[in-house]
């Protein structure tokens, strides 16, 4: 035991001199200067929302000297307002309903910033708050880029799917018209051979030209579909009637799955809506089908859709899954795969978590699931064990459905004698166009590109009652043309083109275009907004 003493003493005789850098932090200057290291923005406040002490980072941002932090609140420091921010983590503190921690995220200066506040306590009292904000701009940024790789992944798997739907639309509108063409030329077959009449009756070119409009609005549907869904630019929620969405999801997924995996659908939305972006919904859907197929290509399984109304009542529960009572709509997505073990099931909606092999995805689908649901105010509840399958339940708040409007009829478009200048640098539609709105009585001048359009205007200007241009054309562009007819007259303007969101509300209003259409448009449509532009 004296040997070991003896030990430590020569030991402790020995040990080096403690370092300059320990010695600094034994200093008391030394928390200034950490403070002030942070790159994040930290401010200290009082529970008067006061503060008392902010770090370099902070001043630099908000432009102020320490004289200038001090005693102002953080809502004017910050959001420039006289007023608490909603959900003010310090009216929190005085109200004693601090957590650990609360988190909030705010725009300041074009950056969108994660703010952290925590309490300080002594003593069981809260004496004031630490305020943090993280600079999260290209975090942002990257999740945004994120997505839209996602979704050009969804859309290369449905490439198949698409081409086979359009090869239908193809179909049913040559078939029909191969067959109109045969019947009015007269050929074929006499009618003692073929058991038909041998002159088409209008009912039955009525029947053919049907079938043929309703396959060209399938067409355009498609295309809608595409666009919205590749297109980059924010949500945008509707009150919309998600069982079509589904239903046109599921037709395009079934061309793209092989044979092996059956879908089973089962959509009763009962009459309800819900205020959402039907791209996204549809984004939810095509990923949670993708990845229950990918979780049964070696076997085959089955892969079921279900669309249900359903009522949480004060208990707050509806199949084990907590809720705030009301009505939801509930879409289950399942399949028999493979399943997921506890705890993959954990981690399934971090970011970049993936079970699939290196190069065979970016593991962001669940987690960008779960952003849109929670952007949607839904709630997502996931069941699955290993070998016996998955499921996905969403709950999305329901809404009732508007009141619906009545079908657009071709016999009931109301006409007038007004003039009006078509330009189109597209024969056909020029034509079809010019014909169709003399037949409602209307006066029709014509130009096929911009320049001439422009020309003919300034010809005819006092006879000239509205202008219906399309935008992508040589020359002069049509939002260039209603530029430049605005110029010299308050005519008004409708505006077609075949992209969506190519103009903004306030530069169609600065160039006098009252109404914007994207093509095609149906006569039974742009009619009655003719009229009703005339009118006012």
């Amino acid at each position: 035991m004296i040997v070991f003493k003896e030990y430590f003493k020569k030991k402790e005789a020995t040990a080096p001199e403690p370092q300059e850098s320990v010695m600094f932090f034994d200093d008391q200057s030394w928390w200034n200067l950490t403070f002030d290291a942070v790159g994040d923005l930290v401010s200290i406040h009082d529970t008067d929302k006061r503060c008392v002490k902010a770090n370099r980072a902070a001043r630099k941002f908000l432009q102020r000297t320490r004289a200038e932090m001090h005693g102002r609140t953080c809502h004017r420091l910050f959001a420039g307002s006289d007023r608490p921010c909603r959900g003010c983590p310090a009216g929190l503190a005085g109200e004693g309903k601090w957590g650990d921690n609360v988190e909030m995220e705010m725009r300041l200066g074009g950056h969108i910033f994660l703010v952290s506040c925590s309490p300080i306590i002594t003593d069981d009292r809260v004496r004031g708050f630490v305020r943090v904000a993280k600079d999260i701009n290209r975090q942002k940024l990257l999740e945004k880029e994120l997505i839209e790789a996602r979704k050009m992944e969804s859309i290369a798997t449905l490439a198949g799917g698409i081409g086979h739907d359009f090869n239908n639309i193809l179909g049913a509108i040559l078939g029909n018209t191969d067959l109109l063409l045969y019947r009015i030329s007269g050929a074929g077959r006499s009618a003692q051979e073929s058991g038909l009449e041998s002159v088409i009756t209008v009912e039955e070119i009525r029947e053919h030209l049907q079938a043929i409009r309703i396959a060209g609005n399938r067409a355009k549907g498609l295309i809608n579909q595409i666009q919205a869904f590749s297109r980059r630019t924010n949500s945008r929620k509707l009150d919309i009637d998600i069982t079509p969405v589904i239903k046109e999801t599921l037709k395009l997924l079934r061309a793209s799955l092989p044979s092996t995996i059956e879908i089973r659908s089962d959509l009763d939305a009962g009459g309800g809506h819900i205020h959402a972006d039907a791209t996204q919904i549809q984004q939810v859907v095509m990923n949670l089908c993708t990845n229950g197929a990918q979780a049964m290509q070696e076997k085959g399984g089955l892969l079921t859709v279900e669309l249900k109304p359903v009522s949480v009542g004060a208990d707050g529960r509806d199949e084990g899954v907590a809720l705030q009572p009301g009505d939801y709509l509930r879409l289950s997505i399942g399949d028999t795969g493979v399943g997921m073990s506890g705890e993959v099931r954990k981690r399934i909606f971090d970011p970049f978590f993936t079970t699939r092999e290196p190069g065979s995805g970016q593991g962001m689908g669940l987690a960008v699931i779960h952003g849109i649901v929670d952007n949607h105010q839904g709630v997502i509840d996931v069941r699955s064990e290993e070998g016996r399958g998955s499921r996905f339940t969403i709950y999305f708040p329901r809404k009732a459905p508007a009141a619906e409007e009545g079908m657009d009829s071709l016999t009931g478009m109301v006409g007038g004698n007004e003039t009006i200048l078509l330009v189109d640098d597209e024969d056909a539609i020029l034509s079809m166009r010019s014909k169709m709105l003399k037949y409602l009585g209307y006066n029709i001048l014509t130009a096929t590109n911009g320049l001439d359009g422009y020309a003919l205007f300034r010809k005819q200007v006092r006879q000239i009652d509205l202008v219906i241009t399309d935008n992508t054309m040589p020359l002069m562009t049509g939002l260039q043309l209603s530029r430049e007819i605005s110029k010299i007259s308050d005519v008004p303007i409708i505006f077609c083109s075949g992209l969506d969101n190519v103009i903004s509300e306030r530069d169609a209003a600065d160039a006098g275009i009252r109404r914007v259409f994207q093509k095609p448009v149906s006569i039974t449509r742009l009619a009655p907004a003719i009229r009703e532009v005339l009118n006012t």
